[in-house]
């Protein structure tokens, strides 16, 4: 990837893995050796602070750049020691969306797009990744629409979730975005197989997106989650992340690669 590619994730519905799909593949782009950028626009339900055992240390966020109060500098942090090229900008407060709409006549999620392009500008990275809201991830790709790289939509197996990946490109598509790509999150490749649940092709036809990369569900990601600990080596979902991330870059990377049975049992569960 060339410097200052931009990742936008997306999906009109919530809690289908839009901000542990961000937070994976900034790892997966900082162990590759890349500098990124990311950036919480979950303003309604902000989780990446929290995904990044980082909520704490949390003094400026996006919504106080949006409002003048600081550079980007002071809104970033570096919350991994072992990843000092990985920044991270929380996302604001809802609080805040009362000030901005005063001074400006819009609302923060109308805002979050312009800013995180100020805030790419400030703090320049090889790689901006930005998660977003359940219903505002179109608004914000807005802001960005002429600059954005590729924006990964993800969902689950349920016929909703394909349901509002599919409407979510059809609303990119609307604003000329054209290079979006499908991520498939907490697979269960048991149900697939059996035909209980929707499969990867299954899933690719109905949402209309190419695939980007499959997830399977990984107890051990959930478990160190809400322990606010990163996941570790054991968990299946780095290997996941690391091959979307190369896919990202332009290498030909096959579905399921170095993941042990999922790779053996491919042509089963697609």
């Amino acid at each position: 990837m060339s410097r200052n590619d931009r990742i936008l994730v997306a999906s009109a519905k919530g809690g289908v893995g839009k901000s542990t799909t961000a937070l994976g593949l900034a790892l997966a782009f900082s162990d590759m050796g890349k500098s990124v950028l990311l950036v919480d626009c979950d303003i309604s339900s902000r989780s990446l602070d929290l995904l990044c055992g980082d909520d704490s240390e949390v003094l400026y966020n996006l919504g106080d750049v949006i409002l003048g109060r600081v550079n980007g500098e002071d809104a970033v942090l570096h919350p991994f020691a072992e990843y000092p090229d990985l920044g991270f900008c929380a996302a604001p407060h809802l609080f805040q969306d009362e000030e901005a709409f005063e001074k400006t006549g819009r609302h923060l999620e109308q805002l979050a797009g312009e800013a995180v392009m100020q805030l790419a500008e400030r703090v320049p990275r090889d790689v901006l990744i930005v998660d977003t809201s359940s219903g505002g991830g179109v608004t914000c790709a807005g802001g960005m629409a002429d600059t954005l790289t590729t924006v990964l939509i993800t969902a689950e197996q349920s016929h909703t979730s394909i349901r509002a990946a599919e409407y979510t490109a059809f609303q990119m598509e609307k604003i000329g975005i054209k290079n979006q790509r499908l991520i498939v999150c907490s697979f269960d490749a048991q149900a697939a197989a059996k035909g209980q649940r929707a499969g990867v092709i299954e899933m690719i036809d109905r949402s209309t997106l190419k695939c980007a990369g499959v997830v399977p569900y990984d107890r051990r990601l959930v478990l160190r989650q809400e322990n606010g600990l990163l996941p570790d080596r054991k968990c299946i979902s780095r290997a996941a992340y690391r091959n979307i991330a190369g896919r990202l870059s332009g290498e030909n990377v096959p579905l399921f690669t170095g993941m042990g049975r999922y790779g053996r049992k491919r042509s089963r569960i697609l």
